[in-house]
């Protein structure tokens, strides 16, 4: 083997030595960021998941605020209902007491009657 071809085979064998050296320091590089990379999608996902469940609880304590007001509503229409039923029987009862009335001055006029009499 010639000087000359020496010389070019070793300048070759160190222009690649030194690209794979360029390429092991980028492969490196891009692993230190493929790594912060994983980390970042690490925390992301455990705000995630933390965000879904405060969303969950949130969704429960909708629900559960929804049954009471159902609950409340279903109430206040039934007492809606019974005051509607004590509002018909007021006349009834406006009727009752005349007549109790009437009575009792009757029985007003009967009991001074008698006073006189004697």
């Amino acid at each position: 083997m010639s000087a000359e071809r020496f010389d070019h085979l070793e300048k070759m064998l160190a222009q690649l030595i030194h690209m794979v050296g360029h390429n092991n320091a980028i492969t490196e590089e891009l692993c230190q960021r493929m790594d912060r990379l994983e980390t970042k999608v690490d925390n992301l996902e455990t705000r995630m998941d933390s965000l879904e469940a405060k969303v969950n609880s949130l969704d429960a304590k909708v629900n559960g605020l929804e049954t009471q007001v159902n609950s409340s509503f279903d109430g206040l229409i039934g007492m809606v209902h019974l005051l509607g039923k004590k509002m018909e029987a007021i006349p009834r009862i406006e009727a009752k007491m005349d007549v109790l009335n009437e009575r009792v001055f009757e029985q007003e006029a009967d009991i001074n009657m008698l006073k006189r009499a004697k």
